[in-house]
């Protein structure tokens, strides 16, 4: 039992006397250990919360590396990746497609030597359905190469177009004629506009030898089929084509850079492409590549929120074989280069038996020659919004969401012989120009901003948001220490200032009869050392 005495009073015998001092030592030791050890306990906390602060702002500061990281391994087409499941499951998608045709209104003052003068009819509506056929994977372990081919059917819209396709007639140069270059036809011909485009059979003894309709090799016909980079080495390289129909080579062109396949398709281009840099698509139908450049960007059509690269290929600084040598190496060295804006078909037909002379260009030869249409009425004036050939991709994934492929085609028409009469040339005569349109529903826009674009951004926050707070919290922990630190000290200072002498006893416990101390008394100073 511990009691305090007055300095003149008298302790009970059998006790032992303790200095004021030492008492006063005694419950300042106390007070100091568990001082230090709530010290021990806030420097533990505050050293967990910087350890997380720390952590979390390094994921912070590389959490862009990580994410692209983990979208990549879902782009590539392996097996396992989210993008692979979902192309591999929709195999069928639908592409709107709109022709507008141009009638000769003057084809005989033509043959004498007039003006030509042009009528656009259109737009004729098709819906093209394409199928994902035949596809294959390569057999390594994750697989490095994929091949499929497509096929195309077009459906006709009645409703959706000016006319029928049936009835509605123009005149047009004659393909047969100017295919077997003989003499002794006219150069003119009258035909449907479902002939044109899709049935213009040419017969010998009732059999159909061969079929000039312009798009009649797209109509319900597989295409040759292409093998593509998987992306599993290089993510920069997924999507780009490198076969075509199991071979690596055009064989049309001398130099190699031409005659290579490669290039992208235009669903997809390589990850992180933006404003200023540029990309090479293959165009299968002329057999050759054309580059694309990121010229904009621009806003999904259904949600405002989503922002697209815009990609446009034959710009009016760009397409001139004289002054653009990626263009200058598809001429034919034989042959004068086809004049700016124009890319031949020639050597591409020839490839499939073909022999007629087409060009293809932009709607209403935008960005071409300005002398191409200098003897030409009727043709309309065109405009980049409404004639330029688009894709737009979004820049993260390199995903094309929305598409609009505007081509001309053109043919070449001299004055080879008398059949010709008086008419002037050579011209390209524009036959017709098309659409393509292909845009990403509401709900797939919907679905992509949330679980790739919306995923990216609330992340980050998340791992920000944690960021501060645990940088708070260690912040409020450092000062408690620091105010108890001071504290302590305080009254360490106060204590050493007590002057008050207060006499102590301890009472022995198992022995009052005897009168005398069960345990002697020791200085007090030596015990405490002993503990400490």
């Amino acid at each position: 039992m511990l009691t305090c005495w007055e300095v003149n009073s008298t302790p009970p015998a059998g006790s032992s006397v303790l200095n004021c001092k030492e008492v006063s030592f005694i419950h300042k030791m106390l007070r100091i250990r568990r001082a230090k050890l709530l010290k021990i306990v806030l420097a533990a906390l505050i050293a967990i919360f910087v350890i997380i602060t720390m952590t979390l702002l390094g994921i912070t500061m590389s959490f862009q590396e990580i994410f692209l990281k983990i979208l990549y391994q879902n782009l590539v087409y392996a097996p396992g990746s989210k993008f692979f499941e979902v192309w591999n499951a929709s195999d069928v998608s639908k592409v709107k497609f709109m022709a507008y045709v141009y009638n000769l209104t003057n084809s005989q003052e033509v043959l004498n030597g007039g003006r030509l003068n042009f009528e656009e009819i259109g737009p004729f509506v098709y819906d093209e359905h394409i199928t994902r056929i035949n596809t294959h994977l390569s057999e390594e372990n994750p697989p490095k190469r994929i091949r499929f081919s497509h096929r195309h059917v077009f459906v006709f819209s009645r409703a959706s177009s000016v006319g029928s396709t049936y009835e509605t007639k123009i005149i047009a140069p004659n393909m047969q004629y100017m295919h077997f270059g003989g003499t002794g036809q006219h150069p003119f011909v009258t035909y449907t506009v479902d002939e044109l485009l899709w049935n213009n059979r040419y017969t010998v003894l009732g059999f159909n030898v061969a079929n000039f309709g312009l798009f009649a090799s797209r109509n319900n016909s597989i295409t040759k089929p292409i093998t593509l980079d998987t992306g599993v080495e290089n993510i920069r390289n997924v999507g780009k084509v490198l076969e075509l129909n199991g071979k690596r080579r055009h064989n049309l062109f001398k130099q190699d850079e031409a005659d290579m396949v490669g290039g992208f398709q235009a669903e997809r281009l390589s990850p992180g492409l933006e404003v200023g840099t540029s990309v090479k698509l293959l165009i299968s139908s002329v057999c050759r590549s054309v580059r694309a450049y990121a010229v904009n960007k621009t806003s999904s059509v259904h949600r405002s929120d989503v922002e697209l690269v815009v990609f446009s290929g034959m710009l009016p600084g760009t397409s001139d074989p004289s002054t653009n040598w990626e263009e200058r190496i598809y001429c034919n060295p034989k042959e004068a280069c086809p004049p700016k804006g124009l890319v031949s078909f020639k050597k591409c037909l020839q490839k499939d038996g073909g022999n007629l002379d087409l060009y293809a260009s932009l709607p209403r030869f935008l960005n071409a020659d300005a002398r191409i249409v200098k003897n030409m009425d009727g043709i309309p004036e065109p405009n980049e919004k409404e004639h330029g050939s688009y894709i737009h991709v979004e820049p993260l994934t390199g995903l094309t969401l929305e598409g609009l492929e505007r081509i001309q085609l053109n043919i070449l028409m001299a004055n080879k012989n008398k059949d010709y009469q008086s008419m002037k040339g050579p011209y390209y005569m524009p036959i017709v120009w098309y659409i393509r349109e292909n845009i990403a529903d509401k709900a797939t826009m919907d679905a992509f901003k949330t679980q790739i674009l919306d995923a990216r951004t609330n992340t980050a926050f998340a791992i920000q948001l944690a960021c501060g707070l645990f940088g708070m919290m260690s912040v409020f922990w450092a000062v408690i220490l620091a105010v108890l630190c001071l504290r302590t000290r305080k009254q360490a200072e106060e204590e050493e200032q007590l002057t008050s002498v207060v006499k102590c006893t301890t009472f022995s416990l198992g022995n009052y009869e005897s009168g005398t101390p069960d345990v002697e008394s020791v200085e007090t100073s030596s015990i405490l050392s002993d503990e400490t």
